[in-house]
């Protein structure tokens, strides 16, 4: 059996599907064009039937040509209707099938990718708006072949007709080749060489991963590829643990304290070591280390690069770094002590000379996030602490640009007792005494709402932890006074 590149393939069916589909739209106009053609016909043939005393009359009206030529002036002016006939929505799973029906379909075909540009397509979440572009797409196109196992079952469940081209390739007759067998992850690309931006210690080569030698196992096996990065409960240091071969390099990294919080960046790259509460006062700071697993764009498919792990040149001296948000690439740290929030861009974190952008907000044991990929919300700091308040939680949010200007200060004495916050791509929730209090754009202009507490709450109870996701509709926030706890859920 002749053995065919996957990508041929898939392009080859792309073709036939679409090009039927452009054809099939069109039966309808070439029908109405094949009924002015047989209505000619019939007028002509009515008028060499005519009896001769007709005849003087006949050659006052148009001759049979020119009934033709009336038809087909008909369908030509039928023709800008056939023009303005709406495209195709075609919906697909990765933006190297949309480049194929683009260049396939042309102008009638209106094509939508669920996973941006350099997004990782295995762990694509979709979003509301996601699973409704699939139930209104005239065709959805995917991979198959368990590349979109994690969504795979929403898009059968809501799509009208789906296109799945491994199988389509499998039911031509063909076989699909093993991932990686073609190099559509490379391990010998000379051109990759020149990664020496990355401002990391022990930068000293890449390490491409190879899949010849799963060429064994089942085509749809999962392989971790990656690192842990642990933090010891005891000594002060982290142990890495390779995903791939279970070896665990123990006390690899040293930290500032025992305990130190580690968190990922939005990507899962980078890792944030979190250090506070240590015996001294400069023993609280934020450390940056690098998985070294990521991928590379090259041509039409990535590269997965594994280099060794590494610490950042780039630490901070912070005390009580405390809150840690992800959003939109940045990853922003809330000091407690000092009230200064510390964002980090993902992107840029690779270079040496970065510094992250700094929002001053207040001593207060606060909160912030970036709420759009311009803005910061932050909490808005108690003024009457610690000189005659004892109480360190906000009273408010407010947003800010990355220039520390405030955009929105409205409620930004809205949320007394603030503690525990979450977001999803429509806001963000923050948990307050008495209610919730919910931040978000509305065509372009910052406002928020109040969402008390059921009445049957005391007055005193507090939402102080608050659960969402940046792809879920609902906010999940447990509420609590002295010894009792409910648990409430609340939608938007």
């Amino acid at each position: 059996m002749i053995r065919a590149r996957k990508w041929a393939l898939s392009a080859g069916l792309a073709v036939t599907l679409l090009a039927a589909l452009v054809v099939g739209c069109s039966d309808d106009d070439q029908q109405q064009a094949q009924q002015s053609a047989a209505a000619a016909q019939s007028a002509q043939q009515q008028q060499e039937a005519a009896p001769p005393a007709d005849q003087q009359q006949q050659q006052a009206e148009p001759q049979p040509q020119s009934a033709a030529q009336q038809a087909q002036q008909q369908a030509q002016q039928e023709q800008p209707a056939q023009a303005s006939i709406e495209p195709l929505k075609v919906v697909v799973s990765t933006q190297v099938i949309a480049d194929w029906v683009r260049q396939i379909g042309g102008d009638a075909v209106e094509v939508q990718a669920l996973v941006p540009a350099g997004a990782d397509v295995h762990t694509l979440e979709l979003s509301v708006s996601d699973i409704r572009a699939v139930a209104d797409a005239d065709l959805v196109i995917i991979n198959g072949a368990s590349l979109e196992a994690a969504y795979e079952d929403a898009i059968l469940e809501n799509a009208q007709h789906v296109l799945n081209l491994a199988e389509a390739i499998e039911e031509a007759g063909f076989e699909l080749l093993p991932f990686g067998a073609e190099g559509m992850v490379h391990d010998d690309h000379d051109d990759h060489d020149d990664h020496d931006d990355h401002g990391h210690e022990d930068e000293d080569e890449h390490e491409h991963e190879e899949h010849d030698e799963h060429d064994d196992h089942d085509e749809h096996a999962a392989t971790a590829v990656g690192r842990l990065l642990i933090a010891d409960a005891v000594e002060a240091h982290l142990s890495v643990l390779a995903l791939t071969t279970e070896e665990v390099a123990v006390g690899a990294f040293g930290v500032a304290v025992n305990p130190t919080r580690i968190l990922a960046s939005p990507s899962h790259r980078y890792v944030f070591a979190l250090s506070y509460r240590g015996p001294e006062d400069d023993d609280d700071r934020i450390q940056i280390f690098d998985g070294g697993t990521f991928l590379v764009e090259h041509g039409d498919h990535y590269d997965l690069v594994q280099e060794p792990v590494s610490r950042l040149a780039l630490e901070v001296a912070a005390e009580m770094p405390i809150h840690f948000v992800n959003s939109f690439g940045w990853s922003a740290v809330f000091a407690d002590t000092t009230g200064t929030v510390y964002l980090f861009e993902e992107d840029e974190l690779g270079h040496g000379d970065y510094e992250p952008v700094l929002i001053e907000a207040g001593p207060q044991h606060g909160a912030a996030l970036m709420i759009s990929p311009e803005h910061v919300a932050v909490t808005s700091n108690n003024p009457d602490f610690p000189e005659t308040s004892n109480s360190s939680l906000p009273l408010g949010v407010e947003v800010r640009d990355l220039n520390n200007n405030v955009i929105y200060d409205a409620s930004n004495r809205s949320c007394p007792g603030m503690h525990g916050e979450a977001h999803n791509e429509h806001g963000a929730a923050f948990g307050c005494v008495g209610g919730v209090l919910f931040l978000h754009a509305h065509d372009g202009v910052y406002e928020h709402v109040w969402i008390a507490n059921p009445a049957d709450m005391r007055e005193d109870s507090r939402v102080g932890s608050v659960y969402g996701h940046h792809h879920v509709e609902h906010f999940f926030g447990g509420a609590s006074y002295i010894c009792a706890h409910t648990i409430k859920e609340m939608g938007f």
